[in-house]
């Protein structure tokens, strides 16, 4: 009895801390998406305010720049893997492929429109969120979980 309820103590405690680190988690998560789009801010401006390329192909350049980029930080910051992985990095471009035909679709509609091509770029991130955050959390870095197989005993 003692040790049911020693176990049913440790699975809530280690289910809180669980939760708890997915919380830390998501939150370094939208810190980086943050810190990217200032980036892409930057580069937008440089490829389309300066250099003058049109909307659709500089919004496809800063796109697959910050690929990379998106994928070290989130792989070092948010999930704290130790090394890059060429398997997670290909995942996340494919997982990124998927969002980026969503936000390049948006921000290049919301341009047709008449919204600054700034703002189009916001407002499509917006419509692309969700698909980046069921992939990364859902696919790409999910736990995995392995189970010992129990032999079956026969008398």
């Amino acid at each position: 009895m003692l040790t049911t309820a020693a176990s049913h103590l440790h699975s809530g405690a280690s289910a809180a801390l669980r939760s708890e680190r997915a919380i830390a988690a998501f939150g370094r998560w939208v810190a980086v998406a943050g810190l990217c789009l200032g980036c892409d801010f930057v580069e937008l401006y440089l490829l389309i305010g300066v250099a003058r390329l049109p909307p659709a192909l500089g919004n496809l350049i800063v796109a697959e720049l910050s690929a990379l980029l998106r994928y070290l930080l989130t792989e070092r910051i948010v999930f704290r893997q130790p090394r890059p992985s060429w398997r997670r990095c290909a995942q996340f471009h494919v997982s990124t492929a998927g969002a980026f035909g969503v936000w390049w679709a948006a921000a290049t509609a919301f341009d047709a429109l008449g919204v600054h091509y700034l703002l189009a770029a916001v407002l499509a991130s917006g419509c692309s969120v969700g698909v980046n955050f069921a992939a990364h959390f859902g696919w790409i870095w999910r736990r995995r979980v392995f189970r010992r197989r129990v032999p079956a005993y026969v008398d």
